[in-house]
């Protein structure tokens, strides 16, 4: 799966635009053809936010759970 990030308070027309221009260069097919082991399909810009949402609480627990200060 593609992940492409952008920093914080991103403009959502921005968002849009990445999105728009990468499903686009992922469904070209002589790129397909070159990375045959990836998988290039990608997910919509909220499918992907609510992706990260669900992974901080196990990271969360991961820091917690090993301690890990921060410097």
């Amino acid at each position: 799966m593609v992940r492409i990030l952008a920093p914080a308070r991103t403009a959502a027309t921005i968002i849009g635009r990445l999105h728009l221009e990468t499903v686009k260069a992922l469904a070209q097919s002589d790129l397909r053809a070159r990375f045959p082991e990836y998988d290039l399909d990608g997910s919509s810009p909220e499918e992907f936010a609510a992706f990260i949402k669900s992974e901080i609480p196990k990271g969360a627990k991961v820091i917690k759970e090993s301690g890990i200060k921060p410097e």
